[in-house]
Formats: C-alpha cells, structure tokens, sequence
C-alpha cells in the first residue's frame, strides 16, 4: 500500500505514505499534516506528526507525564512491540525511541531491562 493522496490547503496534492500513518483514516478526513520534502519532481511527501526534533518536545512532556501518573515507571523500552508502544502512548516506535534518548540525554529518566523510569530531580 503506497498510502494516501492528500489535498493540502485546497490547492495541492500530497502524498502520505502507509508507514507514516499510524491512525486511521477515512475519505474526507481532515487532518494537521507537515511537508516532509518536495520531491524533484515537485511531488510533496507529508508527515502527520510534526518532524523530527520539533516533535520531541512535545512528546518528551507526554511520557514525563504518564511517568508522573504510572508512579515514575512504565514497562516499554525499546524492545517492545510498535504496536503497543502506539496503544499506549499514541507515537510511532521510532518516535519514542527519539523522544526516550533525549530525555535521557537530560537525565529525565534512565532505563531498565523491562522499562523507562523516572530520576527524580
């Protein structure tokens, strides 16, 4: 499946592709969609979520606060299942990956063979 042909703005058309969707979507949906890259050939290539680094502050704050309400500890790592990690916390397997390295990085949270936990500051 090569994904989806979008309309942005009413005036271009858009290509989301399949392993950027991690949602579903139904004909006539309106959705907040991002410009990955303007092909060569003019073709624009979307991205639901915003890209890279911008996202992360977002979602950083996301995990931080179900670490807060899950008692400073949650049972996925990168070695869970895509699949869950997108049940739970609503972001591709790759996003939270980038999103946990950066909060390590600032010593936010340290991780354990079953999971993520909180440092408390």
């Amino acid at each position: 499946e090569l994904g989806y042909v979008m309309i942005i703005n009413n005036k271009h058309i858009g290509i989301l592709h399949g392993n950027e969707v991690f949602q579903q979507l139904e004909i006539g949906d309106k959705v907040k969609g991002f410009v990955k890259k303007i092909r060569p050939d003019n073709k624009i290539d979307l991205i639901l979520g915003k890209p890279g680094y911008t996202k992360v502050e977002d979602e950083s704050a996301k995990i931080i606060r179900l670490l807060n309400e899950n008692n400073g500890y949650l049972p996925y790592n990168d070695k869970s299942d895509p699949t869950d990690i997108y049940a739970f916390f609503g972001m591709s397997k790759k996003s939270f990956k980038m999103t946990t390295g950066n909060l390590y990085k600032q010593k936010k949270i340290q991780f354990t063979q079953t999971g993520i936990q909180l440092i408390e500051q």
